[in-house]
């Protein structure tokens, strides 16, 4: 268990040298693997404060932004542009194709879609950056399962809530377009297909 715990939190170092990390990693395990050979337990090994002992080993690795960081930032990006362009699209087709409500047609302002998306990205990178230090956090300490869901649930309905208040907020900037629902729909299918992709290369 505690060998589980402190890999996790090694692997969560996101901003340090990929390489180095998977070397030392492997240098750690044949470390453990020989101790426990001579009789001698994860606990000798990582001493009264594992905690202490794994942010000492991360803390001697270089600092770089790794492939695994482009990918992140990547994989936030199309899962938001997936929920604003399907989320927001779909509805809307659907009502026009069911009921004929709806003109089927969204007039989408550049300014402030430009402005929506870049604020939006910024909130989705806080909101990662919060879930990778929570999970770290958690990693040494027995949380229930519930507290820490719940944890990551008020900071996504939190997030969400603050993107939806700007969004409403913001006025009308920039020229407007008109984007077929379909166009939204299919665009909103291909940034979803990219986010499994990024995901894969997240680990």
């Amino acid at each position: 268990m505690l060998v589980n715990v402190s890999l996790n939190f090694f692997r969560l170092s996101f901003n340090k040298c990929e390489q180095e990390k998977e070397e030392t990693l492997l240098e750690l395990l044949d470390h453990l693997l020989d101790s426990q050979a001579h009789g001698r337990s994860a606990e000798d090994v990582f001493g009264n404060n594992p905690k202490q002992y794994m942010n000492e080993l991360i803390g001697e690795l270089p600092k770089t932004w790794t492939r695994r960081n482009v990918s992140a930032v990547l994989w936030i990006a199309s899962i938001f542009l997936t929920a604003y362009l399907i989320g927001g699209q779909a509805l809307n087709g659907i009502i026009f194709l069911i009921f004929g409500i709806s003109s089927g047609v969204k007039e989408v302002f550049v300014g402030s879609a430009l402005l929506i998306t870049v604020f939006a990205f910024v909130v989705s990178m806080i909101q990662m950056s919060f879930i990778i230090k929570t999970i770290r956090w958690a990693c040494f300490r027995r949380l229930k399962k519930w507290k820490e869901f719940l944890l990551y649930w008020l900071f996504g309905v939190l997030g969400i809530g603050i993107i939806v208040l700007f969004t409403y907020l913001l006025p009308d900037i920039g020229p407007a377009i008109s984007i077929p629902y379909y166009v939204n729909i299919a665009a909103g299918l291909l940034f979803l297909l990219l986010s499994f992709l990024f995901r894969r290369q997240v680990g």
